[in-house]
């Protein structure tokens, strides 16, 4: 076709549940409770407090998202030491130096999610892809030379500057395909970093 749509795999979670039992898991407590967030009662006391006054009222400017925007507002938000977990496909750039900063106060957490699409798309023919985040369209021909040749080097420099990022921040990382249970898979990587700890 002209024009077709490739849609990544994910996962489907019917109830909602999944993540919820995983953490439970990983926890060692399967009786840990969960409560809904009181939005109502942030809506009240907005007028009050600035940060849920912003919380509400916000509207994305841009499409895009910014890893580093994200861990600066971690790093300002949270005044006591915690766990940031920060999930993303990290296909972003300049975000080091926040990772680092907020990696010498908290325990952060690097968990990367990538789909198998990504790095061989279907050889299709001509496709026409529009990036999400910023709304450009380009026509590519996946079957050619030039673009697997590129695509190949992406991800190898991607993957570099990846772990060149975790690295120099101390930070613990996990890469989840989206092939994988992703619940299964924090269980595990938490239930090692435990182990590894004690």
């Amino acid at each position: 076709p002209a024009f077709a749509r490739v849609h990544m795999a994910g996962h489907w979670d019917a109830d909602g549940t999944a993540m919820l039992n995983a953490i439970r898991r990983a926890l060692g407590d399967p009786a840990m409770r969960v409560r809904p967030l009181p939005w109502g009662l942030f809506r009240l006391a907005s007028p009050f407090v600035p940060f849920l006054r912003e919380l509400i009222e916000h509207r994305p400017r841009a499409r895009g998202t910014g890893i580093s925007a994200a861990l600066e507002t971690a790093g300002r938000e949270m005044k006591h030491k915690g766990i940031v977990i920060v999930v993303s496909d990290f296909i972003d750039e300049q975000y080091e130096i926040s990772l680092r900063r907020l990696a010498r106060r908290h325990d952060v957490v690097a968990i990367q999610v990538s789909d198998r699409l990504e790095a061989g798309l279907p050889r299709a023919g001509l496709l026409r892809v529009v990036d999400p985040e910023s709304g450009t369209e380009h026509v590519i021909d996946p079957a050619s030379y030039s673009f697997q040749k590129w695509l190949d080097g992406f991800h190898q420099r991607h993957r570099t500057d990846t772990d060149s990022a975790w690295q120099s921040g101390r930070v613990d990382s996990l890469r989840i395909d989206t092939v994988q249970d992703p619940a299964e898979a924090l269980v595990k990587f938490f239930t090692a970093r435990a182990r590894r700890r004690r």
